[in-house]
């Protein structure tokens, strides 16, 4: 594929016909002809370093040190956020919220207003002192940190499992009522 300049790729996300890539080093990058070819798309985006990107019905998401929005597939950019994101998570979930983590203070946040105002997500009392990942499947939602964590209800509520004392999941992914995780 041409036109991706980054070294590192660490995200990806599509929105509509087009597919999007966030980069180390370099912002983020589209192709509208299914990866044949890729452009950059940074106007507005302070720091090029893109951790993750998600995707909703009416925009497009870019994270790592802030969150920024594109409600015009990638052709500008806003800052919505100063949260620093590192390479843990951004998922999107029924109904347009959106899920990350934040790296600092870890915790799990949300948004349920398209990025304009992110509040605390509270999984459990008390609260694990970090998070590794969020993964998602229709609105279940799965977390985990120094423990395993499941929701059935699109991050209302939240159930807690009993996890070995070395337990810790960097990546996962689900299917309907499948989970991998590693």
């Amino acid at each position: 594929n041409s036109g991706i300049i980054a070294q590192k790729v660490n995200a990806f996300t599509s929105s509509g016909n087009n597919l999007f890539a966030g980069s180390e080093d370099a912002g983020v990058f589209r192709s509208t002809n299914e990866g044949a070819s890729w452009s950059q798309v940074i106007s507005g985006i302070q720091n090029i370093t893109v951790k993750q990107m998600a995707s909703t019905s009416s925009a497009i998401f870019a994270a790592g040190y802030g969150i920024y929005r594109s409600t015009n597939s990638g052709t500008n950019w806003v800052e919505v956020s100063n949260i620093y994101v590192q390479s843990y998570g951004m998922i999107t979930t029924p109904g347009d919220k959106i899920f990350t983590i934040r790296s600092f203070s870890p915790a799990c946040l949300v948004s349920t207003n398209n990025g304009d105002n992110w509040t605390t997500v509270s999984v459990a009392n008390p609260e694990p002192s970090g998070y590794i990942t969020i993964f998602s499947s229709g609105s279940n939602i799965y977390l985990s940190g120094e423990k395993f964590f499941s929701s059935t209800d699109n991050g209302v509520t939240w159930t807690g499992y009993a996890t070995p004392d070395s337990f810790s999941v960097s990546k996962g992914a689900a299917s309907g009522s499948n989970i991998v995780a590693v």
